[in-house]
């Protein structure tokens, strides 16, 4: 059975986040472990940067609708950190309605995105040849005779 050697084996996001401090370094002393990292893609830099965000409106959303609605002291430790009316106030205790509303009116901007780009697509790709203008008959395909050669027999002999 073999081992893993879980000193040389560096997830993406690791060796992304360590990559402007110790590069250098690590070029010198293991050169191996940034075989596939030393150019990172943009898209595992694209990946890391919706992995985090995601992250953060998953955190934010069980703020809003889940631990505020839970707890009611946290909105009074909020009122306590941040005067109501402030911005602070208004971002640490959100509207639950407004977090229930946001997400359904991005997904209707989503689909007029999408149809606005479907008709723009259809306004500016031009229309293809009508199917009249194309000869659909083959002209005759000349058959040529090739010369078969004979298959070699294998002789088995024992």
């Amino acid at each position: 059975m073999r081992t893993r050697n879980t000193n040389s084996d560096h997830s993406v996001l690791t060796v992304f986040l360590r990559k402007p401090f110790m590069m250098a370094e690590m070029e010198k002393t293991h050169p191996h472990e940034l075989r596939g990292c030393k150019n990172m893609s943009k898209e595992k830099i694209i990946g890391v940067f919706v992995l985090i965000v995601a992250f953060l409106i998953l955190v934010y959303y069980t703020w809003g609708l889940v631990l505020l609605q839970l707890f009611p002291t946290l909105v009074d430790w909020v009122n306590s950190i941040s005067p109501p009316g402030t911005i602070w106030n208004q971002i640490l205790n959100p509207d639950p309605m407004f977090l229930i509303v946001l997400p359904v009116w991005l997904a209707a901007v989503l689909v007029c995105v999408i149809g606005m780009w479907i008709g723009l697509t259809m306004i500016t790709t031009p229309a293809p040849e009508p199917l009249e203008d194309f000869d659909f008959e083959e002209p005759a395909a000349t058959e040529t005779k090739t010369e078969q050669k004979p298959t070699e027999e294998k002789a088995t002999k024992k």
